[in-house]
């Protein structure tokens, strides 16, 4: 299920400036999510060109984010978003040390398992349609006052 036409879940993530990494959603459906991004040169992780690979992880727990903001939009419309954290990452697999600053990049993130108000999402990034990382991230998602 795709966002809402005119409908940005990028402005609804904490995340601004050389923080915020993904630049589009390429496709989504209700249990995943594959997006554009890049690592700004600006980002403070960023040396000479590089970052370090975990900050992938950064931009897949973005990605897992905008796949929630928009199955809540659809959802229901005019619900707040949500605050979530990424309370666990497990079997994370980098295979490079670092990545480009400013290069194109893919995220995915599919819903693998829910006990609300935790979430689990297989997350994968990919550079040069190189799988860069892959591994499962667990968020926690506050729910509004009274539940869902």
């Amino acid at each position: 299920m795709a966002a809402r036409p005119g409908f940005d879940p990028f402005a609804h993530l904490p995340h601004a400036g050389a923080a915020r990494m993904l630049e589009s959603v390429l496709e989504s459906t209700k249990v995943s999510i594959r997006c554009s991004a890049r690592i700004p040169s600006g980002n403070p992780f960023v040396r000479d060109g590089r970052a370090p690979a975990f900050v992938g992880l950064e931009i897949a727990a973005q990605a897992a984010a905008s796949l929630e903001i928009i199955n809540r939009a659809n959802a229901s419309a005019g619900q707040p978003p949500r605050v979530g954290y990424v309370v666990s990452v497990r079997g994370v697999r980098l295979s490079r040390a670092t990545l480009p600053a400013g290069a194109p990049l893919i995220a995915v993130a599919v819903a693998d398992g829910a006990a609300p108000p935790l979430r689990v999402y297989r997350v994968s990034l990919y550079a040069d349609e190189e799988r860069v990382l892959d591994g499962s991230i667990s968020t926690y998602v506050e729910e509004p006052e009274g539940g869902e």
